[in-house]
């Protein structure tokens, strides 16, 4: 059991605008994302944090992987916009993944959405969700938190943590467990029940 201030993070997945040459910018920001999931890994690595830093090297795979990237550039070359495209491709490769009949990698769906949802932020111009500002102890309630911000996390200052998506198999639960990090993922309409509190 975990008892602090509760902190409701809203879901953040802006637009992604039409550049002169979608094809060009997906490319520089697919390989962005990569070289950025390398660098975390190797930060939790260094804070030994191996579980994590396991993690995070395989999504930096999985953007280096020609398969979304194929998707998307497909999809571009037959009209689509960069937004629609970067969708479609995600969520082929997610469902593909989620159907398999092997708890394991049906939860890797999560990681392809992650990635995507990266690139998304990274074509956008959002900066990434920054989880060093929470100063205090603290419980934190998300529609999702990637396996990147749970990496990140200050056990001594987040005391766990609750989600919308994901599941017990999931990166995130995975690399919560290794921090030692309570943890309940998959918890539909959490965000909406708890926005009006102030602890838990």
């Amino acid at each position: 059991m975990a008892v602090g201030r509760l902190l409701v993070l809203g879901a953040v997945r802006p637009a992604v605008p039409e550049p002169p040459d979608p094809g060009a910018a997906f490319t520089a920001a697919l390989d962005e994302v990569a070289a950025s999931l390398r660098s975390l890994a190797e930060a939790a690595r260094q804070a030994d944090r191996q579980e994590a830093a396991e993690v995070l090297d395989a999504q930096a795979l999985m953007a280096d992987d020609p398969l979304l990237r194929d998707a998307v550039t497909g999809r571009l070359d037959a009209g689509r916009t960069l937004d629609r495209a970067l969708d479609e491709a995600a969520d082929e490769s997610a469902t593909m993944l989620a159907t398999v009949d092997d708890p394991y990698i049906a939860a890797r769906a999560d990681d392809v959405r992650e990635v995507a949802d990266r690139v998304r932020r990274h074509l956008a111009g959002v900066a990434e969700p920054d989880l060093s500002a929470v100063t205090e102890p603290t419980i934190l309630v998300a529609t999702t938190i990637t396996a990147a911000e749970t990496s990140q996390l200050d056990p001594a200052v987040v005391l766990g943590f609750a989600t919308e998506t994901g599941g017990p198999t999931s990166h995130v639960a995975i690399i919560a467990r290794s921090l030692g990090v309570p943890a309940v993922v998959g918890v539909s309409g959490l965000t909406a029940a708890a926005a009006d509190r102030v602890d838990a």
